[in-house]
């Protein structure tokens, strides 16, 4: 797996781009939301908490309390290609 590429989508919208990249080009994805109703790799969310509807800091402090589990989706890949809707 060294040497290959992954795509990390964040979000709802960069869930779907690296969906759609993934498929167009045959890379690996990982997809990462907070309580979200669709697929995702990972979920950071519970039932209290269905999305960060544009609110960086309770998507940030989400992602700080998951870095292990983020970076370990990223172990062994020496590219990675990050998502995000803004």
């Amino acid at each position: 797996m060294i040497g290959t590429t992954v795509i990390i989508g964040c979000g709802g919208g960069g869930c779907i781009t690296a969906r759609w990249i993934g498929k167009m080009c045959s890379i690996p994805v990982v997809t990462v939301n907070i309580g979200s109703q669709e697929d995702v790799t990972l979920d950071m969310g519970d039932e209290s908490v269905t999305g960060a509807k544009g609110n960086r800091n309770l998507a940030w402090a989400l992602a700080s309390d998951h870095r292990d589990e983020i970076t370990e989706h990223m172990r062994g890949y020496g590219n990675v290609i990050v998502t995000a809707a803004l």
